[in-house]
């Protein structure tokens, strides 16, 4: 799975590349194995390469797979950037680009991704519902720190290393809450679940959910052993 790592300070408070920095370092060394994308307001590290939008506007930090390409793409036939061979990424941003928040309930597979709108100063984060890709967050005043790994938030020059009570004795019960981290501070987005933020704050969202009433019928017994 592909390290990424987002800190956006909507007051600019901060050296971002300086945060950065130490939240893509592996093993307490900085590495150059990471791709780095910064403005204003917003920093972005990705091991793979990042996706920056032609106008600009959007910033795409991701690592998913997507398995529905072939209904996406029919459903973006027509959308600007949707050409030839399109990496999952892009087919991530062209769905973002067309449907805004509603763009994670279009996709299956395994992903999580943060997209930056450079424009309207807007972040956005998801997640798969079966909690395959994961985003930890941390919030500090004006500034909201986001990583694929919760330990990665851990190496922030403004934070102190302490213990979650309540997520290690989950750990240790051995029935831990995914959606509570073990570090204080640090945040875990939950499966199926959306991140949007600005200035005025974070707000989570569901987006996806197990539906107890689907039922699957076959015609014939062999077709079960068969799906």
């Amino acid at each position: 799975m592909a390290r990424l790592a987002v800190v956006v300070d909507w007051e600019e408070r901060g050296d971002l590349y300086a945060t950065l920095s130490r939240l893509m370092m592996r093993n307490g060394h900085t590495t150059d194995d990471h791709e780095c994308y910064i403005d204003n307001q917003a920093a972005f590290g990705q091991q793979q390469q990042l996706l920056v939008s032609a106008d600009k506007q959007f910033i795409l930090a991701s690592d998913a797979r997507i398995d529905n390409r072939d209904e996406l793409l029919s459903m973006l036939r027509g959308e600007a950037g949707i050409t030839g061979i399109i990496s999952d990424a892009a087919l991530i941003l062209t769905a973002f680009h067309k449907w805004g928040a509603a763009c994670p309930e279009k996709l299956v597979g395994d992903f999580a991704f943060i997209i930056w709108d450079a424009q309207n100063k807007r972040l956005f984060a998801a997640c798969d519902g079966m909690n395959m890709r994961t985003i930890s967050y941390m919030r500090m005043g004006s500034e909201l720190s986001l990583a694929s790994e919760g330990q990665q938030l851990l190496q922030h020059p403004k934070i102190t290393p302490n213990f979650c009570k309540s997520g290690l004795v989950g750990w240790i019960s051995g029935w831990p809450d995914p959606t509570i981290s073990m570090f204080e501070g640090v945040e875990v987005l939950p499966a199926g679940h959306l991140l949007m933020a600005d200035a005025r704050g974070v707000e989570i969202r569901k987006f996806w959910d197990i539906d107890p009433e689907k039922q699957i019928r076959y015609r014939q017994t062999q077709d079960y052993e068969e799906h």
